[in-house]
């Protein structure tokens, strides 16, 4: 890659999962896995994912909060609106919380145990060798304790996670920050992700590769 001085990765769907989005991931382990206690459509579901995101852009997540504290967070929300919207079946706080630890529980060890994290740091392992290796992404404010936990961090220079620097994709001011503090110039920096939205044409427009 002539030129080329920096790589700067998005994260949820480009190193944790094999260019699939997380709502995808998650609706099919639903209807796999837990079709039984989450009853509903894929456009139901749409709505409680939508829901559950909302929710966490308000929540002040703390910054070691690892991957498995955060999808019980996620899951607690998107049950909570289900059940408001009368889409699943009241159920006690009790019954709830065991779907929620067996749900966050399943996805992480999924994930963990997968093919993506290994792949992922292999290809991270061989880059940082060659090229500055940065991530980009639109996060809670503890991406660093989940790239650590994924053993990622070792290889990464710079971790721009949206909640802590105040901006997000699709605002290319976040690749732009990315450039800034791998000090180069923007044909020098090539960028992957798993969205033309929210991470090819912000970054782009700015003149990266």
């Amino acid at each position: 890659m002539k030129g080329i001085k920096v790589i700067s990765f998005d994260y949820g769907g480009t190193l944790d999962l094999p260019g699939t989005h997380w709502f995808e991931f998650l609706w099919e382990f639903i209807r796999i896995h837990f079709s039984q206690e989450i009853p509903v459509t894929k456009e139901v579901f749409w709505e409680a994912y939508v829901y559950g995101e909302q929710q966490l852009d308000y929540e002040v997540i703390p910054s070691d909060m690892g991957l498995s504290a955060i999808l019980m967070c996620k899951c607690r929300y998107e049950i909570d609106y289900l059940m408001g919207k009368k889409l699943l079946p009241n159920i006690s706080e009790e019954k709830k919380e065991q779907t929620v630890m067996r749900f966050a529980s399943c996805v992480t060890r999924t994930i963990q145990e997968g093919n993506s994290y290994k792949e992922s740091a292999e290809v991270l392992s061989q880059l940082s060798g060659r090229y500055q290796v940065n991530v980009v992404s639109n996060y809670y404010g503890n991406l660093k304790t989940v790239l650590a936990e994924a053993g990622f961090l070792p290889y990464i220079t710079h971790v721009i996670d949206s909640t802590v620097v105040g901006v997000r994709k699709p605002n290319p001011a976040i690749w732009r920050m990315a450039i800034e503090a791998s000090d180069c110039r923007p044909e020098e920096m090539l960028v992957v992700g798993d969205s033309i939205k929210n991470d090819i044409f912000p970054a782009q427009s700015l003149g990266c590769a």
